[in-house]
């Protein structure tokens, strides 16, 4: 699977989707949670850090 930042995607096995917004470390990405207002507070961002194999494809992820 090929990520790219602006790509919309699902963690594996976690209610979790977002937008991909940089390249972390190695195969690693940062991923904006669609639902950050319900957990961030004002000092975090709203992004969290998932493994590339972590990350599907929002066309390509079953019904959540």
């Amino acid at each position: 699977m090929n990520i790219q930042i602006g790509d919309r995607v699902k963690v594996r096995d976690q209610q979790i989707t977002g937008t991909v917004v940089r390249q972390d470390t190695g195969s690693k990405w940062v991923v904006l949670d669609d639902d950050y207002p319900e957990w961030a507070d004002d000092e975090d961002d709203g992004t969290l850090v998932f493994r590339s194999s972590d990350l599907i494809p929002m066309e390509d992820s079953a019904p959540l």
